[in-house]
C-alpha cells in the first residue's frame, strides 16, 4: 500500500466537502494506494504542474472538484491541493497554488 502524503490545507480543504464528495475522493485516493491505474473520468494527466502529476475528478450534483496529486516518489502520493472548480478551464490561480504546495512539500522532503 502507497504512503499519503497530505498538503495540511488540501487536507483542511477537502474535509469541508460534502460526505458523499469526501466518500468519493476517499474511494479514488485509496484505489491509487493500491496501485491502480486511474484515466479518465476519475483522473486525468496534469503534466503543466509537473512530471507524473495528475488530478482526481470528482463530481455531485451541484459542483465539480479537483485535487492534485504527484506520484514523483515511489510507493507514495503527494496530495498537494484540492477546489472547487467553477469553469469549464482550470484556473489559472489554481495551477500556481497547486504549483507552489508541491514545490514546498519536494523541498521539504529533500531535507530529509
Amino acid at each position: 500500500m502507497k504512503k499519503i502524503t497530505w498538503d495540511s490545507t488540501a487536507k483542511k480543504e477537502i474535509r469541508k466537502y460534502s460526505k458523499q464528495v469526501k466518500t468519493d475522493f476517499g474511494y479514488l485516493i485509496f484505489r491509487l494506494q493500491k496501485g491502480d491505474l486511474l484515466t479518465l473520468p476519475e483522473s486525468r494527466a496534469m503534466s503543466i504542474l509537473g512530471r507524473s502529476c495528475f488530478e482526481l475528478r470528482v463530481k455531485d450534483k451541484d459542483s465539480i472538484y479537483r485535487t492534485f496529486y504527484c506520484l514523483r516518489i515511489k510507493d507514495e502520493i503527494i496530495i498537494f491541493h484540492t477546489f472547487k472548480k467553477k469553469s469549464q478551464k482550470t484556473p489559472k490561480k489554481e495551477i500556481e497554488i497547486g504549483e507552489q504546495r508541491l514545490r514546498e512539500i519536494l523541498n521539504e522532503k529533500k531535507k530529509v
